[in-house]
Parts: C-alpha cells; structure tokens; sequence
C-alpha cells in the first residue's frame, strides 16, 4: 500500500539573502533566483529559481514546481517566462533578462529563445542536461 504521506524534506542549510533594493543590479537579481531555489528546497522541490528583470522591474519570478503540480514542465524558467508575459501583455519579451541558479535545460532553454529574452544569466553550469 503506498503511503499518503508527504515525503520528507531534509531541512535547508541555506538562508536567504536579502540584497539592497537600492542597487538593482546583477548582483541583486541573482540573489532573487537564489532565494526563489531556497523556497523550492523548502516546498520540496529540485532547488532552481528564476527572476525575469526588464527596466529594473521584477516581471516574473518563481522556483521548480514539478513535484507540487506533477507538472514535467513546471520549471522555474518557465513559470517565470509565463508570469513574465502576462505582465507584459505580450509573448515577445525583448529586452528582458533571466537569472536562474542553474543552466537551462533544453525545455527551457527553448522557451527562452522563443520568448526572446535578450540575456541569461545562471549561476551553475549543467553539464548533464545544460544547454547553453
């Protein structure tokens, strides 16, 4: 019989950080996707979070969601692709640029290219299933 029970999830041995909102700089987003992937440690989720900046603005930010929606296709990129847009009012979003704290997959990395953000920036190479 299989348990309903949620499975455990080790505690996180990271905190967040929490960067001036003075100087929105690269620096600054980055440590936004940072704190996103703490919140998908913390849900249970692989821990990769992404931030979509245009002009300075957030206009899209979210982690991993696979497990939570049994969704193959709820990546941070993704997620954050899509809030991005619908803030925007438009799927073309020239000029934005993503920070992720992993390097792309090749879904999402399809994603990006198709929404036309401008840049991406990742903090780690993967060299598995990395496809930048």
């Amino acid at each position: 019989m299989e348990s309903t029970q949620p499975k455990s999830v080790p505690p996180c041995p990271f905190t967040k950080l929490y960067p001036s909102q003075l100087i929105r700089d690269e620096a600054f987003f980055r440590k936004l996707a940072y704190n996103q992937a703490i919140d998908a440690w913390k849900a249970g989720e692989v821990p990769i979070g992404a931030v979509i900046e245009y002009e300075g603005q957030i206009i899209g930010a979210d982690h991993n969601r696979v497990e939570s929606t049994q969704d193959p296709t709820a990546h941070a990129e993704i997620l954050a692709i899509t809030q991005a847009a619908r803030h925007r009012g438009d799927w073309r979003l020239n000029g934005a640029r993503l920070f992720v704290t992993k390097e792309p997959c090749p879904m999402c990395s399809g994603a990006t290219a198709m929404a036309r953000i401008s840049h991406v920036y990742y903090a780690h190479t993967d060299p598995k299933m990395g496809c930048l």
